[in-house]
C-alpha cells in the first residue's frame, strides 16, 4: 500500500518566516504543543497557537519534483497561478474559469511561491 507522507510547516506570524516543526501535540480541541528544528524552546515558554498557521503537505510533487504543500502557489509562466488549498477532505486548486479542482490534475504546474512569503503572486 502506498502511504503519503505525512508532515506539516508552519507560518510563523511574529517571525514573519516558514519553519518546520519537530514534534506537534494534539488534544481534544486542539494544538497544543510544537517545537521547531530551528530553536529550542522549553515547553513552558511555547508561544501562544494562534502566532502560527499550520499547513500539511499534500504528498506530491510539481514538475520539478519539489514538494507542494497547502499555502504553495501553483504557475506556470506569468498566466496560471494558483493557490493550494486544503478544503472537504482533499487538497485542491481555485481557478477562475473551472472553480474547485483536483490538486492532481495540475501535475504540469510548479511552486513558485507562497501566500504568507510571495502574496504579491496572486495579484
Amino acid at each position: 500500500m502506498n502511504q503519503r507522507e505525512i508532515k506539516f510547516r508552519a507560518w510563523d506570524k511574529e517571525k514573519k518566516k516558514m519553519r518546520y516543526p519537530e514534534v506537534l501535540v494534539w488534544g481534544t480541541d486542539g494544538l497544543k504543543v510544537w517545537r521547531f528544528f530551528d530553536e529550542m524552546i522549553k515547553l513552558p515558554e511555547l508561544p501562544p497557537k494562534q502566532d502560527i498557521i499550520l499547513m500539511q503537505f499534500t504528498g506530491l510533487k510539481d514538475k520539478d519534483g519539489k514538494e507542494i504543500w497547502e499555502g504553495d502557489i501553483l504557475g506556470k509562466g506569468t498566466a496560471e497561478r494558483y493557490e493550494v488549498d486544503f478544503q472537504d477532505g482533499a487538497f485542491v486548486i481555485h481557478t477562475r474559469f473551472y472553480g474547485v479542482k483536483c490538486l492532481n490534475e495540475f501535475a504540469y504546474l510548479e511552486v513558485i511561491g507562497n501566500i504568507y512569503e510571495n502574496p504579491e503572486l496572486l495579484k
